[in-house]
């Protein structure tokens, strides 16, 4: 299992990807109708709508330096992952993270 994704101030670039790992020569194979959800510190779920390709993105929704959010994503099979609370960095902070979703 891939989820990979990032909590952007830009609307555009709010998007999660959700695939199967599969053998060393194919590519991961996208999952379709998984629920994905961005949940913030204050109780808040945004839902990401699936944009086809293994690809959700939730509507008009902009992260908030500052604030904390995780993810959470329920596959169609009903097997759930999660990721650890975070800080969207504030403005100008460039690093990128990578965290492993339990």
């Amino acid at each position: 299992m891939v989820i990979s994704g990032q909590v952007s101030s830009l609307p555009e670039t709010n998007i999660v990807s959700v695939s199967f790992t599969s053998s060393l020569i194919r590519l991961p194979e996208p999952v379709a109708g998984a629920d994905v959800r961005l949940l913030d510190e204050d109780g808040s779920e945004y839902l990401y709508v699936d944009r086809g390709n293994g690809k959700y993105s939730p509507d008009n929704f902009a992260g908030v330096p500052g604030k904390t959010y995780h993810i959470l994503v329920t596959l169609p099979d009903g097997r759930t992952y999660s990721s650890a609370p975070e800080e969207m960095p504030g403005a100008g902070v460039g690093a990128r993270h990578a965290r492993r979703l339990a």
